[in-house]
This record gives C-alpha cells, sequence and structure tokens, in this order.
C-alpha cells in the first residue's frame, strides 16, 4: 500500500513537472526582444504609431499575433506575449487590424500622422485554446476603455515595451494559409455586424496622443 501511494505521488509529481515545463516552452514572448531603440515609439510627420499590449497572462502559451490587413491581406506586425506591447510605424488614414489564435478579431482606425494610438489584446475563454480580441483606448466618451482610465493604467503599467524578432515573420510565414483562411473566414461575420464601426470598437483620429505614454 506504502508503494503504491508512493508510486501515485511520484507519477503526480512527474506529471506537474512535465506540465511545467511544456507550457514553459510554449509560451509567448520567445517572438519578442529587447528594444533598446525606443524611438520607434515617436510617430513622425509621414507615420503614425500604433502600440498592442497583451496584459493579461490568461492563455500564456498561445500565441497572439497581430497584423495589418488593410490591403486584404494579412501583413504580419508581431506577436505581443503576456506582459508585453509593442509599437509599430503605419501609414495614417484608414487601417484595419487582426488578431489571430484560435478566431480572428478586428480593429478599424482612423489614424493621424504624428499621433501614437494604443490599443490592447484581450482574451476570452476558447472552444480549445485562447480567443482574443481587439479593443481600443478611448481619448473619451462614455463608452469604452479611456486611455487615462484606472483600467487604461492598469493595462499599460502591467506590460513593457518590446520588439518583434525575425521569429514572429518565421512564424506568420509558415502559418500564411492559416492565417488567410481564418482572416477570410472571420472577416465575413465582423462585417456583417452592423455595430463594427461604432466609436467604442474603432480608434478614431482624436483618440491618439501627441507623446507615447508608458
Amino acid at each position: 500500500m506504502i508503494v503504491t501511494l508512493v508510486t501515485r505521488k511520484s507519477r503526480a509529481v512527474v506529471v506537474m513537472l512535465f506540465s511545467l515545463l511544456f507550457f514553459a516552452g510554449c509560451a509567448t514572448g520567445r517572438y519578442s526582444e529587447p528594444m533598446n531603440d525606443r524611438s520607434a515609439l515617436l510617430a513622425n510627420k509621414n507615420s503614425a504609431t500604433v502600440v498592442f499590449m497583451r496584459p493579461s497572462k490568461m492563455g500564456y502559451a498561445i500565441a497572439s499575433s497581430v497584423f495589418d490587413v488593410t490591403s486584404g491581406k494579412a501583413e504580419m506586425l508581431g506577436i505581443p506575449g503576456p506582459g508585453e506591447k509593442m509599437a509599430f510605424a503605419v501609414e495614417p488614414g484608414k487601417r484595419r487590424f487582426m488578431v489571430v489564435a484560435e478566431n480572428a478579431d478586428f480593429l478599424e482606425a482612423d489614424l493621424q500622422a504624428g499621433k501614437t494610438y494604443y490599443s490592447a489584446v484581450v482574451v476570452r475563454a476558447g472552444v480549445w485554446k485562447a480567443r482574443f480580441g481587439l479593443t481600443p483606448l478611448k481619448a473619451d466618451g462614455s463608452d469604452g476603455v479611456l486611455l487615462s482610465s484606472d483600467k487604461g493604467r492598469k493595462w499599460l503599467g502591467a506590460t513593457e515595451y518590446v520588439a518583434s524578432s525575425e521569429k514572429a515573420q518565421a512564424w506568420g510565414d509558415s502559418n500564411a494559409e492559416g492565417i488567410e483562411k481564418k482572416r477570410a473566414k472571420y472577416m465575413t461575420k465582423w462585417e456583417s455586424n452592423e455595430g463594427r464601426y461604432t466609436s467604442r470598437e474603432m480608434l478614431e483620429p482624436g483618440d491618439g496622443v501627441s507623446t507615447p505614454v508608458d
């Protein structure tokens, strides 16, 4: 009986250690590198900057890949891991962004040159793994999450700036077919939603700031 209990306990320990090692190896963050040049945060007169942050550690083993799909094709931006935020310079004007995991979700944006905008990659429970959505941080208004609110400041404080690594682009290239299928499938659903262009669900020109915030 004692031997049996010890054996069961040992097996449980082995399973637990294996699970920890497995999830540690799968954890996102492996697609980023230190941001040594913070000048990337500063938008210039010809570009706008969009910051995507992932404040929650829920679903930490699942990659949340972010794309610019303005052209109708998924163009890799980066894969922010839990506790990370990434800044990307993009052309100003009307743009559309996408995050992909089990699902795909989209964010409409109308950006001004010289301004920096913020969006959170939020986590929701999925069928097989985490599902992600894009939540814009707003400058004002009663709807949505305000950049200056307690939640907005908490999200900013819970994340650190990193840069996208070459591994993110390699991941996007190797998964291009699946990414395109999800873009097409979920964009059809998203475009059929009449509420998709409300100010709560998009980044408007006035949501940008001239001086980046940490």
